[in-house]
């Protein structure tokens, strides 16, 4: 079940900064930042925590997410966003704050 392509088009501007050899690149940035977003939302506070949270749910999280190498570790969280642009990052954040506003949470749904 892939998650909404809309969800996902708030982060087609966000370049992927880590090197393009695949070897090195375990765990697709998409994966990244929903696994993130939604423990964030259920009230993780840090890279442990988020990493916690896909373990917990990993079953759950691989029916819409990849997650082909597993859930990634917190220090490939922390690298991860600490090499995003943070002004990339910030049109991203914009993009989705417009939809609190509209109450248009239609995005978060799973296509079926």
């Amino acid at each position: 079940m892939p998650l909404s392509s809309q969800f996902l088009s708030h982060f087609e501007s966000l370049t992927d900064p880590r090197r393009k050899n695949p070897p090195l690149k375990r765990h697709l940035l998409s994966d990244i930042l929903v696994l993130t977003i939604l423990a964030v939302i259920c009230g993780a506070d840090n890279w442990v925590e988020i990493e916690e949270f896909g373990e917990e749910k990993q079953e759950w999280l691989q029916a819409f997410l990849t997650l082909k190498q597993g859930i990634p570790s917190h220090d490939t969280l922390g690298r991860v966003f600490a090499s995003l642009s943070t002004r990339e990052l910030k049109v991203s954040e914009c993009t989705m704050s417009r939809l609190s506003v509209k109450k248009d949470f239609s995005v978060f749904y799973l296509n079926k």
